[in-house]
This record gives C-alpha cells, sequence and structure tokens, in this order.
C-alpha cells in the first residue's frame, strides 16, 4: 500500500513532484490564450499592478511607502481581497512580460500557485498510497475541466485551492514526523535545534498565513485541521496551534499592508463585505435564484465532476468505513481527506451563503476529492496488479489502469476546450442535457474571446459593437481585437444598442436583456459559438441586413 522509507526512494518522489511541478506549470502557461478574460479578471489584475507599483515606492521611499497615506494610494482595498496573490500576480507577471512580452503575463501567478498544488498532492499521496495513487491524483485534479480553467484564470479561486492544500498538507507532515514506516513521516536524527515536527509545524503556519493572505475560504482551514488532531495528532496539538496562532495572523497582516492602519476597523470592514456580499442571480433547475438552494454546492459538485472521479472518490471513502484491518495512519490519511472536503464545502451549503459560478466559490474541495479517488483507484489496482505474477508486467497494468482511469476526463476536456467552465457530465446528458433542465451554459464571460475574433475578422470598417452586460465593453476591448481592430467602436446600456451595428451576449439567462432576449427569440444570430450544439455567445446584427 506504501512505499518504503528508504532515503532514495524520498528523493525519488521529490524528482517525481518536482517534474510534476515544471510539466504543469509549462502546460498552464502555454494554454493560458485559450481562455477569454473573465469578469473579475481585470480588477484583480489591477489590483496586482497596483502592488507592485507600491514594491517601487518601497525601495525609493520607505518612509512614505508604509504611511497610511503611502499604504491608501497603492492599497485601497475596494475589492476587498488580501494582499499575497496580488503580489505574486503582479510579480511574477511584470517578471514574464519582461522577458516574453505575453499579453496573459498576469496569469503566471495563478499557474504558478496551481503548479505547486499538483506538485504537493503527489507528495501528500504517493508516500502513503504509492506512486501510481499520486500520479493518479493529480491527474484526476488537473482533469476535472471546471479545476483545469480556474488554474488559467488571474483570479483568487485556484490559487485558494492550493493555498489550502499545501497548509493541510504539512499539518499532515508535521502530525506524522519522526514517525517510521512510510516517507511521510521517518526523518533523520535532527542535527539541529528544531524537530522535524516543529519545522513542519512552523511551515503549516506560515501557508495559513499565506492562504489568509489569498482568500476569505482559508479562514475554515482550523477547522479542518484541529479537530482531526484532536484524535490523530495529539503530541504535536501545541506545536500546531502555536504556529496557526502566531504565524498566521503575522503573515496575514504583513502581506497586506492595507491592514498597517487602523486594523481593527479594516479587519471589519473586510468581514462585514463578505457577509453582505452583492447577491449575484443565478439558474439552477429552471428558477432563477438570488441565493440558491443549500444543496446547490453538492448538486453543482456531483454534475461538473467526470463521473469516474466522483466514483472512485466514492470507492475511495469506502475504503475508510468498510476496510477493517487499515493501518492507522492510513485511517488518519483518509479522515484528514474526507473531513477536509467537508469543511470546505459545507460553508457553501448554508442558507446566506453566496451561491453561483458553478463550483467555483468551492473549489478547494477538489484537491480532496482526488485524493479520495486515488486512494479508490489504488485499492482497486492492488489486486488487479497482484493477478499478474511477473514483476516485468507490473508496470504495464499500472500504466494501462493509469490510462483508462484517466480517459475520459481527458476526452472531457479536449472535447470541452476552451469552454471548460461549461462542462457538465453525463450523469444529466453533458452540456445538452443540462440546459434542458434549466442550468446555466455558461457565468463569466470565457466565451467572449471567440465573438471578438470573430468580429476582428468579420465587422465592418467603423462598425460598433454593443456589449452585454453593461460595464464589460472595457474588458471586451482587451482581447485581440483592440490591437487587430482599433478602428471598431464599442457601447452598452439600454441606449448603446440604438445606434450599434452588432450585440454580443453570452448565454447567461440571469444577465439577458428584454433586447438581448428579443434577438434569441426572433433573429439567426450572425455568429455562435459553443460545445455540443449549445451556443455560449452570440453575436446579432442590429444595423443593415447583409450578414457580413
Amino acid at each position: 500500500m506504501s512505499d518504503t522509507a528508504a532515503p532514495s526512494r524520498r528523493l525519488h518522489h521529490g524528482w517525481i513532484a518536482a517534474l510534476i511541478g515544471v510539466i504543469s506549470f509549462l502546460l498552464l502557461a502555454a494554454t493560458n490564450s485559450l481562455y477569454g478574460i473573465t469578469y473579475d479578471e481585470p480588477i484583480y489584475q489591477s489590483k496586482s499592478m497596483q502592488a507592485v507599483e507600491w514594491l517601487k515606492a518601497l525601495s525609493v521611499d520607505p518612509g512614505y511607502a508604509i504611511s497610511a497615506e503611502g499604504v491608501d494610494r497603492y492599497w485601497q482595498a475596494t475589492d476587498m481581497h488580501p494582499g499575497f496573490y496580488k503580489l505574486v500576480t503582479g510579480i511574477s507577471g511584470v517578471t514574464v512580460a519582461s522577458l516574453t512580452g505575453s499579453s496573459e503575463a498576469l496569469r503566471t501567478g495563478t499557474n504558478l500557485l496551481a503548479a505547486l498544488c499538483l506538485a504537493a498532492l503527489y507528495l501528500f499521496v504517493a508516500p502513503l498510497w504509492g506512486r501510481a495513487a499520486g500520479l493518479y491524483a493529480v491527474g484526476a485534479l488537473l482533469l476535472m475541466p471546471h479545476v483545469f480553467a480556474a488554474c488559467h484564470l488571474a483570479a483568487l479561486d485556484a490559487p485558494i485551492m492550493a493555498m489550502c492544500l499545501l497548509t493541510i498538507a504539512a499539518t499532515w507532515r508535521a502530525a506524522y514526523a519522526g514517525t517510521s514506516g512510510t516517507t511521510v513521516g521517518k526523518e533523520q536524527a535532527p542535527r539541529r535545534r528544531l524537530s522535524p515536527a516543529w519545522r513542519w509545524s512552523l511551515l503549516a503556519g506560515l501557508l495559513w498565513g499565506l492562504a489568509l493572505g489569498t482568500k476569505l475560504n482559508a479562514f475554515f482551514v482550523p477547522f479542518a485541521v484541529f479537530p482531526w488532531a484532536l484524535v490523530y495528532a495529539r503530541r504535536h496539538l501545541a506545536k500546531l496551534a502555536a504556529s496557526y496562532a502566531v504565524l498566521g495572523p503575522l503573515v496575514f497582516l504583513g502581506t497586506w499592508p492595507w491592514l498597517w492602519h487602523d486594523t481593527a476597523t479594516r479587519f471589519s470592514e473586510y468581514f462585514q463585505f463578505h457577509f453582505r456580499h452583492w447577491e449575484i442571480a443565478v439558474t439552477y433547475f429552471g428558477k432563477v435564484y438570488q441565493v440558491a438552494p443549500w444543496h446547490y454546492p453538492l448538486v453543482m459538485t456531483t454534475i461538473t465532476t467526470p463521473p469516474v472521479t466522483l466514483l472512485l472518490a466514492l470507492v475511495g471513502l469506502a475504503v475508510l468505513f468498510r476496510v477493517r484491518r487499515l493501518e492507522p495512519m492510513h485511517r488518519s490519511f483518509l479522515v484528514l481527506a474526507a473531513w477536509s472536503l467537508v469543511v470546505n464545502l459545507v460553508p457553501s451549503c448554508l442558507p446566506t451563503s453566496p451561491k453561483y459560478n458553478g463550483v467555483r466559490l468551492f473549489l478547494p474541495i477538489f484537491p480532496f476529492m482526488a485524493t479520495l479517488a486515488a486512494v479508490g483507484f489504488s485499492s482497486l489496482l492492488r489486486p488487479l496488479v497482484a493477478r499478474f505474477g511477473q514483476a516485468e508486467q507490473r508496470p504495464k497494468v499500472v500504466a494501462l489502469a493509469l490510462f483508462l482511469a484517466l480517459i475520459g476526463p481527458l476526452a472531457a476536456t479536449g472535447r470541452f476546450t476552451p469552454f471548460h467552465l461549461s462542462y457538465y457530465n453525463a450523469l444529466v446528458g453533458g452540456l445538452p442535457g443540462a440546459t434542458r433542465l434549466g442550468m446555466e451554459p455558461t457565468y463569466w464571460g470565457d466565451s467572449y474571446r471567440s465573438a471578438a475574433l470573430w468580429l476582428a475578422g468579420n465587422a465592418p470598417q467603423g462598425a460598433t459593437v454593443w456589449v452585454e452586460p453593461m460595464g464589460y465593453e472595457s474588458a471586451f476591448r482587451l482581447f485581440e481585437l483592440g490591437p487587430l481592430r482599433p478602428d471598431l467602436h464599442f457601447s452598452s446600456g439600454p441606449q448603446g444598442s440604438a445606434s450599434s451595428d452588432f450585440a454580443v451576449t453570452q448565454n447567461k439567462p440571469t444577465e439577458l436583456s428584454d433586447l438581448t432576449r428579443n434577438l434569441i427569440a426572433t433573429q439567426q444570430p450572425v455568429y455562435t459559438d459553443g460545445v455540443d450544439g449549445v451556443p455560449l455567445i452570440y453575436v446579432f446584427r442590429l444595423r443593415g441586413s447583409q450578414t457580413p
């Protein structure tokens, strides 16, 4: 069930994890251009650039940069999101842009954190359950179409997913540091003053602080960690508690200069903003909700995760409850993974919690779902491999099993490129079935890039494009449309359509105006794009009858 604890085997896991990190980063960075600019990205990107400007000011005039005036100039928190991700995005984006000139450079921070997440997931799973399980966990997470898309976008969802996993994985290592029998915990006699348990505990606290500096979801991590530690890691509980209590808040505060002045008031504003977040309507089984029912997260998780991954995750959960002779460390690991999934999901199920945009608001559950699926995969693989007595045949069996377990998610990810945020699985008949059931085909603006490219090649000279929803026309200018067609003009709002040549809207029912509802009902669009016959973006001609 587990690999041996030999140092060479530990090193081998490390090299595999490093390779996973490098390959996944290169893959994600190379495919950033597939995705249109989503609604929130311009906000996060502009705030990240302000963070970079603050760093420049800090190097020139530190006194002004850390003063209340300087902090407010560069860190005014109108978005009410912390500082760590802004710093990562800004620094990595400016660096990559200077080296490559990439127009998607500000997505590099997300790519980096996602790659770290995948490498850490392998190191979380493989030492206890084997290399094949570790590799499967990585593939299962990366090939969840919604996760794959999120790992490209300059938004907070994939980064907080990464930071939650990194924190909990470090906590696991702290709990079993010094334990013999697996590479998870076996350490040589410490030559330093700090024991391995203390080093991992300090790292866990540091990572929790960085997670707090990424998104509000991180506040739920202790609810996953400490109930579990009370049962399975009591001897290291004090170390973990001290590290979380001291390092977590200090790192959170240190990475968000906006909190350095009038700290108590601004901290209160931060929480109040999220507790009173404006309502975003969602269409759920044909009905429009301002706040969807409590079961929305459970249903969306079920119908937007590849079925084989769901099935294997249930098998992994069954291992916890049905295998009586499960080794204590394996049981502890499964409890931590399952409990972490529950803790990250339940807050989104609360009656007053915002529920919209598919699964992105609770993306941290998916590394733990992939973990459970990897355990399920390992438990099914073991008897299969045992049937082949010849050692030379076993790697082929493992490779074939990995291929068969991942080919379905891989095919789904390929078929939905570049509209991965619109993926629904076969349990609801795919995207066509979900649309018939009254679910949202798309929601975040990623499909507008397709319309922008079409207009760049087909719109008449000097044409005016009316963009819905109002306000998104400013982001629309950032697509290839802008530098390719500087002659085109943009408008939005109730009055803008009267003088426009084209109307562009995505297929999100709660955003459609009377104009676009009427256009969809009565006119043939001059351009659509989508998946499996379901349109995700529409372009209509408003003036003139000749199709360009």
